[in-house]
């Protein structure tokens, strides 16, 4: 686990440094799409970078996990606690 969690990490940081000198805009899962709430709002901050009108938004996506990971994860409680030691364990923060 902590190899992939590390290549990720690895990847995320070249990424960020490919990315300096390039205008772009982050957009996160979790803060920007994973309810449906934040897809207006999240499209209206595009629209305005790119200097676009917005427009109303829908999905047609459903979300196939809608249980929580606590839930999810058998071994939840063990994993968080292998988590809690590694440089990787504000992951688990919004599912404690």
């Amino acid at each position: 686990m902590s190899r992939r969690f590390e290549r990720i990490d690895l990847h995320s940081r070249f990424a960020s440094t490919l990315l300096e000198s390039v205008p772009h805009i982050d957009i996160s899962y979790e803060t920007d799409l994973e309810n449906n709430a934040q897809h207006q709002a999240t499209t209206n901050r595009l629209c305005q970078a790119l200097g676009i009108p917005s427009g109303p938004v829908e999905s047609v996506f459903t979300k196939l996990a809608t249980r929580p990971l606590r839930e999810s994860v058998l071994n939840f409680e063990e994993l968080d606690e292998r988590m809690r030691e590694t440089k990787w364990a504000a992951l688990f923060e919004s599912h404690r």
